[in-house]
């Protein structure tokens, strides 16, 4: 969490706050009409307002630039024109009294605000003392290493097993820069579409040569909180999203903070046309708590003005301590946490251990509501305690933080997550939905003998069940392989598929075409051996005849018929060579292959049953056993002649040859063949 620039990580910090005396919004009285609004803002923002304003006309003056003229006419004055604001039709000022008084006279001008800033020391982004780094995660094809307790606390490594990981989003982040995004193992893969860096005016957003050496640091760690990607480190939950990265915030002693940096972001980004707007920046040092309101700062009135326009702001309480009280009972949340319409996020501890994904009691340093008049705030809490984050000075450098600014990209992610899953909800429907399904417990205090509150808000975070609550949820992707089943050539194409009501098979179809075709051809998706896994046959006339496109429709039977991807966007269902891990044949077919391969379990993690599939290259005696992590035998599975083709096992529960049930922790998969072993592991959560 952000406090002017950087707020408290691991320890909170004393800010002097000042007042500029120089810097002031100049507001106008109108702005110029215009018919061309819509060249202010890209197609994408204009697809993504259609969603909240259908029907209605998709641009407005907010859209339409500060008159030029008018900004013309203050530079004349002799004021220094900082920034242009199109949503508060305001630009900001550098001016000396007599210069601002001579502003006030302009028949235009409506009235002047002083910017607010505020000073402080510099604030090193230092490690959490106590933690060491843990490697003991993983799910599927991921290895969430020590990242495992956050994604399990969020509860998005289920999503992540479904083939759910942010596709199609586009992320806009406010902070103070990102380093070496290019560069950190965790952060190179991340796509980023725009880059902009509001000090300096250039398209750099790391630290800069004069630069304070923190600039960036904080940037670096919420990115890959959110989506980084480090197999065996970091795992960001919504790590297939697309990104646009803002630099607003000055890491300095000496330069101010301010929030037209912020204003200016949040613009940018709308008009790139982003879905979701994580910021872990905020304001307080210049506001009293009685303009906590929701009206009054001017970050809090940008940020209300973001879901009309089809945008979710997740932005941070901030790290001002627990609920005060002084005769009258206050709220220590900061700007814009206070506004309306968005997602307000407290800090958590992390769950006692990764069997559950039920975190622990309030962060002492999370700011709590209620807001000035009388609204609750936090709106939902995440994981803010123990959360690991890049470290960008060294190329694959992690370590453990703390703060705000870290429940924030988290429940980003979550939001994310379920746009991913459901790309025609709107931003009040996502909101509603991870607020609707959070977790609710007790901390053993007053503070939750009831929900909502002004602590943890709606509860805890739950990414599954905020996607699950809105309607089946399907892969990102189909997974699609060449095949020949009996003697036809064909592509099997399979994703995997959940809903809370059961699915209706008759409206559970892939829709196909060749390309250059103009037809699409309808082909039933069929329950696989696996649970939540589903197969479509598309006969071919061979390897080169492949290059298919397609779409999906889905429905349980108590909603509508759904489309993936969402829109008139096709898959592509050509095969790729990594789309075979994961998938079973068809029922008739049989593949052989020239050496053993063992599947990776599913779930995997699991705490009830797991599905485990090796192929046997010929009929011969196998052992299929679990070991701990000490070598030792806890099961076996199976003893026996494989067939060749697939071997399909189920282990109902986890327990050992005893009948004693397994503790929770990581375990070994071996088979053992007359030639060979092969060995992975298997991740009991109780």
């Amino acid at each position: 969490m952000i406090r002017s620039t950087l707020l408290l990580i691991s320890v909170l910090f004393l800010y002097q706050t000042v007042l500029s005396g120089d810097k002031w919004w100049v507001f106008f009285r109108d702005k110029p009409a215009s018919d061309n609004q819509a060249t202010f803002v890209t197609k994408r923002a204009l697809d993504r307002r259609v969603k909240v304003l259908s029907g209605q006309p998709l641009t407005d003056l907010l859209d339409v630039p500060v008159d030029p003229t008018y900004i013309r006419r203050v530079s004349a004055s002799g004021a220094r024109v900082h920034v242009a604001s199109r949503w508060l039709n305001a630009v900001s000022v550098e001016a000396d009294g007599p210069t601002l008084e001579a502003i006030r006279q302009l028949p235009f001008v409506r009235s002047v605000r002083r910017v607010g800033v505020a000073r402080r020391a510099p604030e090193p982004l230092v490690p959490e003392t106590g933690q060491k780094l843990r490697k003991d995660g993983m799910s599927a094809d991921l290895t969430y290493g020590s990242s495992l307790m956050q994604n399990t606390t969020l509860n998005a490594v289920p999503l992540h097993a479904l083939g759910v990981i942010g596709h199609g989003v586009l992320v806009g982040m406010i902070d103070d820069g990102f380093n070496s995004y290019r560069t950190h193992a965790s952060l190179r893969s991340i796509p980023v579409v725009a880059a902009y860096d509001f000090i300096q005016r250039d398209t750099s957003v790391s630290v800069d040569p004069g630069e304070y050496p923190s600039q960036g640091f904080h940037g670096a760690a919420t990115l890959s909180v959110l989506a980084g990607h480090d197999q065996g480190n970091l795992i960001g939950p919504a790590y297939g999203a697309t990104f646009a990265l803002a630099k607003t915030e000055v890491d300095s002693t000496e330069i101010v903070a301010e929030e037209d940096y912020y204003v200016e972001g949040i613009e940018w980004l709308d008009s790139l046309g982003v879905d979701i707007i994580s910021s872990s920046l905020g304001y307080i040092d210049w506001y009293s708590y009685s303009q906590l309101d929701g009206q009054t700062a001017i970050t809090t009135t940008i940020a209300r003005l973001l879901a009309a326009r089809g945008i979710l702001l997740v932005t941070a309480m901030g790290n001002e301590g627990n609920y005060q009280t002084d005769g009258t009972t206050t709220g220590t949340l900061i700007a814009p946490a206070d506004a309306d319409s968005i997602l307000a996020v407290g800090a958590i501890r992390p769950a006692k251990d990764v069997e559950t994904s039920l975190g622990g009691e309030l962060s002492s340093f999370s700011s709590t509501g209620p807001t000035a008049d009388g609204r609750i705030k936090p709106d939902v809490v995440a994981q803010g305690s123990s959360v690991i984050v890049a470290n960008w000075t060294i190329t694959n450098g992690y370590f453990f933080s703390q703060g705000t600014s870290f429940s924030t990209p988290l429940t980003a992610a979550a939001a994310a997550l379920v746009l991913s899953a459901h790309p025609e909800a709107t931003p009040m429907q996502i909101r509603a939905a991870l607020k609707n399904t959070a977790l609710r417990f007790n901390d053993g205090t007053s503070r939750t003998s009831f929900f909502p509150n002004n602590f943890y808000g709606w509860g805890q975070v739950d990414a599954y069940a905020a996607a699950l609550s809105m309607g089946p949820v399907v892969s990102n992707y189909p997974l699609v392989r060449f095949a020949v089943v009996g003697t036809e050539p064909s592509l099997i194409v399979s994703v995997r598929a959940v809903s809370n009501s059961i699915i209706d098979s008759s409206r559970f179809a892939m829709y196909a075409r060749r390309i250059g075709d103009t037809s699409f051809v309808r082909y039933e998706m069929s329950a696989g051996p696996e649970s939540g896994l589903y197969t479509a046959r598309i006969p071919v006339s061979g390897p080169a005849d492949t290059l298919y496109v397609g779409y999906l429709t889905i429905a349980d039977q108590t909603g509508p018929e759904l489309r993936r991807p969402a829109g008139t966007s096709l898959f592509d269902l050509a095969p790729t060579p990594d789309s075979v891990a994961g998938l079973f044949p068809p029922v008739g077919e049989t593949i052989v292959p020239d050496d053993y391969v063992l599947e990776q379990n599913y779930p995997n993690p699991f705490n009830a049953g797991t599905s485990i599939v090796f192929y046997a290259p010929r009929q011969e005696p196998v052992e299929l056993s679990v070991y701990n992590l000490l070598g030792e035998k806890v099961h076996t599975l199976f003893r026996g002649v494989a067939q060749p083709g697939q071997n399909s096992f189920f282990w109902p529960e986890a327990r050992d040859e005893r009948g004693n049930a397994l503790a929770t922790g990581t375990y070994v998969l071996r088979l053992s063949t007359p030639r060979s072993r092969h060995a992975l592991k298997l991740v009991l959560l109780k």
